[in-house]
Protein backbone atom coordinates (compact mmCIF):
# COMPACT_ATOMS: atom_id res chain seq x y z
CA UNK A 1 0.00 0.00 0.00
CA UNK A 2 1.47 3.56 -0.93
CA UNK A 3 -1.45 5.45 0.33
CA UNK A 4 -3.42 6.07 3.06
CA UNK A 5 -6.13 8.60 3.23
CA UNK A 6 -8.58 9.83 6.36
CA UNK A 7 -10.93 11.89 5.94
CA UNK A 8 -13.97 11.57 8.90
CA UNK A 9 -15.76 13.86 10.86
CA UNK A 10 -18.66 14.54 13.27
CA UNK A 11 -19.78 17.52 15.54
CA UNK A 12 -22.97 16.49 16.80
CA UNK A 13 -24.30 17.70 19.07
CA UNK A 14 -24.05 21.25 19.73
CA UNK A 15 -23.96 21.58 23.30
CA UNK A 16 -22.71 23.18 25.81
CA UNK A 17 -19.84 21.98 28.57
CA UNK A 18 -22.40 22.25 31.15
CA UNK A 19 -25.18 19.97 29.21
CA UNK A 20 -23.34 17.30 26.83
CA UNK A 21 -23.02 14.01 28.35
CA UNK A 22 -19.98 12.90 28.61
CA UNK A 23 -20.36 10.11 26.70
CA UNK A 24 -21.37 12.16 23.35
CA UNK A 25 -17.86 13.60 23.78
CA UNK A 26 -16.39 9.67 23.91
CA UNK A 27 -18.45 9.41 20.37
CA UNK A 28 -17.17 12.70 18.78
CA UNK A 29 -13.31 11.69 20.05
CA UNK A 30 -14.21 7.96 19.07
CA UNK A 31 -14.96 9.70 15.47
CA UNK A 32 -12.78 12.01 14.99
CA UNK A 33 -9.58 10.94 16.04
CA UNK A 34 -9.55 7.08 17.52
CA UNK A 35 -11.04 6.25 14.04
CA UNK A 36 -8.20 7.78 12.57
CA UNK A 37 -5.28 6.59 15.01
CA UNK A 38 -6.71 2.68 14.58
CA UNK A 39 -6.46 3.01 10.80
CA UNK A 40 -3.74 4.71 10.68
CA UNK A 41 -1.81 2.29 13.65
CA UNK A 42 -2.97 -0.96 11.59
CA UNK A 43 -1.98 0.35 8.04
CA UNK A 44 1.65 1.43 9.16
CA UNK A 45 3.19 -2.23 8.43
CA UNK A 46 1.40 -2.81 5.18
CA UNK A 47 2.89 1.01 3.74
CA UNK A 48 5.82 1.22 1.32
CA UNK A 49 7.24 3.42 -1.04
CA UNK A 50 6.45 4.23 -4.87
CA UNK A 51 9.17 4.80 -7.37
CA UNK A 52 11.53 7.62 -5.66
CA UNK A 53 8.13 8.58 -3.28
CA UNK A 54 7.90 7.92 0.51
CA UNK A 55 4.74 6.49 1.73
CA UNK A 56 2.13 9.09 2.07
CA UNK A 57 -0.25 9.40 4.46
CA UNK A 58 -3.09 12.58 4.12
CA UNK A 59 -5.68 13.06 7.29
CA UNK A 60 -8.17 16.08 6.79
CA UNK A 61 -7.98 17.35 9.84
CA UNK A 62 -9.62 20.73 10.28
CA UNK A 63 -8.76 24.59 10.79
CA UNK A 64 -9.47 24.97 13.98
CA UNK A 65 -6.63 25.55 17.08
CA UNK A 66 -6.74 27.58 19.65
CA UNK A 67 -8.21 30.77 18.68
CA UNK A 68 -11.30 28.98 17.44
CA UNK A 69 -14.14 29.62 19.97
CA UNK A 70 -17.35 28.74 19.58
CA UNK A 71 -20.13 28.12 22.39
CA UNK A 72 -21.38 23.94 21.99
CA UNK A 73 -18.61 23.04 19.57
CA UNK A 74 -16.25 21.45 22.35
CA UNK A 75 -16.25 17.61 21.39
CA UNK A 76 -15.64 18.95 17.58
CA UNK A 77 -12.79 21.59 18.30
CA UNK A 78 -10.97 19.34 21.22
CA UNK A 79 -11.11 16.08 18.70
CA UNK A 80 -9.64 18.03 15.82
CA UNK A 81 -7.01 19.57 17.94
CA UNK A 82 -6.09 16.38 19.03
CA UNK A 83 -6.22 15.12 15.63
CA UNK A 84 -3.80 17.64 14.05
CA UNK A 85 -1.39 16.95 17.03
CA UNK A 86 -1.42 13.27 16.18
CA UNK A 87 -0.21 14.31 12.20
CA UNK A 88 3.31 16.54 13.96
CA UNK A 89 3.66 13.42 15.85
CA UNK A 90 2.72 10.78 13.32
CA UNK A 91 5.62 12.84 11.21
CA UNK A 92 8.14 13.02 13.94
CA UNK A 93 7.73 9.85 14.61
CA UNK A 94 7.69 8.33 11.22
CA UNK A 95 10.24 10.38 8.99
CA UNK A 96 10.06 7.55 6.09
CA UNK A 97 6.22 8.92 5.70
CA UNK A 98 5.19 12.11 3.78
CA UNK A 99 2.36 13.12 6.71
CA UNK A 100 0.05 15.44 5.09
CA UNK A 101 -2.60 17.26 7.04
CA UNK A 102 -5.18 18.98 5.21
CA UNK A 103 -6.78 22.19 7.04
CA UNK A 104 -9.85 23.15 5.51
CA UNK A 105 -11.51 26.38 5.98
CA UNK A 106 -15.03 27.00 6.51
CA UNK A 107 -16.79 24.35 4.09
CA UNK A 108 -20.35 24.34 2.87
CA UNK A 109 -21.98 21.18 4.54
CA UNK A 110 -24.82 20.30 6.59
CA UNK A 111 -22.98 21.60 9.68
CA UNK A 112 -22.82 25.18 8.55
CA UNK A 113 -26.23 25.22 6.64
CA UNK A 114 -27.71 24.34 10.32
CA UNK A 115 -25.68 27.77 11.69
CA UNK A 116 -27.52 29.53 8.89
CA UNK A 117 -31.03 27.90 9.41
CA UNK A 118 -30.98 28.68 12.98
CA UNK A 119 -30.85 25.46 14.43
CA UNK A 120 -27.78 26.34 16.76
CA UNK A 121 -29.22 30.36 17.85
CA UNK A 122 -29.95 28.83 21.16
CA UNK A 123 -26.41 27.69 21.77
CA UNK A 124 -24.00 29.70 19.71
CA UNK A 125 -23.62 33.41 20.66
CA UNK A 126 -25.18 35.87 17.68
CA UNK A 127 -21.35 37.06 16.79
CA UNK A 128 -20.35 33.50 16.77
CA UNK A 129 -22.99 32.94 14.56
CA UNK A 130 -22.65 36.22 12.71
CA UNK A 131 -19.00 35.57 11.89
CA UNK A 132 -20.17 32.85 9.45
CA UNK A 133 -22.74 35.80 7.55
CA UNK A 134 -19.72 37.68 7.35
CA UNK A 135 -17.73 34.59 6.08
CA UNK A 136 -21.05 33.62 3.02
CA UNK A 137 -20.62 37.18 2.09
CA UNK A 138 -17.41 37.40 1.18
CA UNK A 139 -17.59 34.26 -0.57
CA UNK A 140 -14.92 32.81 2.31
CA UNK A 141 -17.10 29.72 2.79
CA UNK A 142 -15.65 26.73 0.53
CA UNK A 143 -17.28 23.87 -1.23
CA UNK A 144 -15.53 20.96 -0.63
CA UNK A 145 -14.05 20.46 -4.19
CA UNK A 146 -10.72 22.54 -3.10
CA UNK A 147 -10.67 20.34 -0.39
CA UNK A 148 -10.71 16.82 -2.54
CA UNK A 149 -8.91 18.38 -5.10
CA UNK A 150 -5.68 19.05 -2.18
CA UNK A 151 -6.11 15.43 -1.23
CA UNK A 152 -5.70 14.49 -5.19
CA UNK A 153 -2.73 16.61 -5.58
CA UNK A 154 -1.18 15.38 -2.75
CA UNK A 155 -1.92 11.97 -3.50
CA UNK A 156 -0.87 11.80 -7.17
CA UNK A 157 1.96 14.19 -6.33
CA UNK A 158 1.07 17.34 -7.92
CA UNK A 159 1.38 18.09 -4.39
CA UNK A 160 4.64 17.64 -3.09
CA UNK A 161 6.87 18.42 0.43
CA UNK A 162 8.46 21.08 -1.73
CA UNK A 163 5.13 22.79 -3.04
CA UNK A 164 4.31 26.34 -2.29
CA UNK A 165 0.66 25.15 -1.26
CA UNK A 166 2.49 22.99 1.85
CA UNK A 167 3.85 24.16 5.24
CA UNK A 168 6.27 21.88 6.67
CA UNK A 169 5.98 22.09 10.75
CA UNK A 170 9.32 21.27 12.76
CA UNK A 171 7.84 17.78 13.47
CA UNK A 172 7.91 17.23 9.61
CA UNK A 173 4.10 16.98 9.49
CA UNK A 174 2.88 18.89 5.79
CA UNK A 175 -0.06 21.27 6.23
CA UNK A 176 -1.82 21.89 2.86
CA UNK A 177 -4.00 24.55 3.64
CA UNK A 178 -7.25 25.64 1.46
CA UNK A 179 -6.61 25.67 -2.43
CA UNK A 180 -9.84 27.40 -2.71
CA UNK A 181 -10.56 30.81 -4.82
CA UNK A 182 -13.33 32.51 -5.09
Amino acid sequence: MTHLISCVGTMLPVQTIRDVPLAEIKKIFEINFFSVFDLVQRSLPHLSAWGERKPTVIIVTSGVDSSVLYRGWTGYCTSKAALTRFIHLLAHEEPGLDVYGVLPLVTKSPMVDKIFNGEYDHIMRPEERERFNTWAKEGKIEPPEPIAEAIVKAATGQITPESKEVERNDCGALFIGSLYQK
